[in-house]
């Protein structure tokens, strides 16, 4: 095998260095906006979970609250006030 002079050894490892850097949009910004998505991605679930979360509890103290004998004319037993609102909520 013979020995290669080391520039030889580098030299497309050193084009590749040089079109990267001559992009029009280097790495960093790509990946610190596709951060930014996934923050904001992950606040609105969190505030979508609250904002369920919130009706549900709404929903279940509302049927607890009914009056027994309202409650069974409607067909509802204030007993499953937990699996009513849950179905309601979230299906």
């Amino acid at each position: 095998m013979a020995l290669q002079h080391p520039q030889a050894l580098f030299a497309g490892a050193a084009s590749a260095i040089s079109f990267s850097c001559e992009r029009e949009q280097p790495f960093g910004p790509t990946i610190a906006v596709e951060k930014e998505t996934t923050v904001k991605t992950f606040i609105a679930t969190l505030r979508e979970a609250a904002r369920k979360q919130a009706l549900y509890v709404r929903t279940r103290n509302e049927i607890a609250a009914l009056p027994r004998a309202v409650a069974l004319d409607l067909g509802i037993y204030p007993e499953d006030a937990d699996r009513i609102a849950r179905q309601a909520v979230w299906g």
